[in-house]
């Protein structure tokens, strides 16, 4: 019975640390009131992981262009070549994404979309994920190559039809995880609105368990062992 006893213990006290491993964060990727640099990447952490953001855009041929990415008050927005000046994730034109490229996989929860400029208050937008090899903060050389290059994605749409507004949503429903994510205007558009937005926040969670929650189980287990053999011990010397 007490063999049985620290092995619920210790096995509960295993599951509250994967628990705990797998918290929430939230990073704002907006800048401080009146900012509107352009850069071609940013790079933003919450201390555990990190995550490069940079933009890209799909032209009128169905052809990859990197755009500039744009940090403002409301979150982050992408401007390209096509010119349409917006300062936002758009479909109107080319249709843009940011890509996020995370120090390492999780599951990418909930996003802020920030919208109402140029006409456009719709936040319908199109989710991808996978899993990448090679350096997560090395932005890919996707530049005026066919959109064909995104097959390794598993994409989704998020959003409702119709007017969606200035919102806070889950875009991750089934719960997918990858260290490599896009956020961009919807590219179906089945309500036929123009989609933009800036990306104010996202929320993420730990895919895996972290380092020291493995070294807590191995550390239970090996405590449940030399339970287990200290009683046997005694079996054997009751008998002897």
């Amino acid at each position: 019975m007490n063999i049985r006893r620290n092995i619920a213990k210790l096995c509960a006290i295993g599951s509250l640390a994967i628990a705990g491993a797998a918290h929430a964060s939230t990073l704002v990727l907006a800048g401080g009131a009146g900012s509107g640099s352009d850069g071609n990447s940013l790079i933003f952490s919450d201390g555990a992981t990190s995550v490069q953001a940079t933009a890209w855009a799909v032209d009128y041929d169905s052809n990859l262009e990197d755009g500039s990415l744009g940090q403002w008050s409301y979150g982050l927005g992408v401007n390209n070549s096509d010119g349409d000046g917006s300062h936002t994730v758009d479909n109107v034109g080319w249709t843009d994404f940011i890509l996020l490229q995370f120090s390492s996989s999780v599951v990418l929860e909930s996003a802020t979309f920030a919208t109402g400029w140029h006409g456009m208050n719709d936040t319908d937008a199109t989710i991808g994920a996978m899993n990448a090899l090679g350096a997560w903060n090395v932005a890919p050389l996707w530049d005026e190559q066919p959109d064909s290059i995104l097959s390794g994605f598993s994409f989704w749409e998020s959003g409702s039809v119709g007017q969606s507004g200035w919102d806070t949503r889950n875009i991750n429903p089934g719960s997918v995880s990858g260290n490599w994510w896009i956020i961009g205007a919807s590219s179906s558009n089945p309500d036929n609105y123009g989609d933009g937005f800036k990306l104010k926040s996202i929320t993420f969670s730990s895919a895996v368990p972290e380092p020291s929650t493995w070294l807590m189980l191995i550390l239970g287990f090996g405590l449940v062992g030399g339970v287990m053999r200290r009683e046997s011990r005694k079996v054997r010397l009751a008998y002897s």
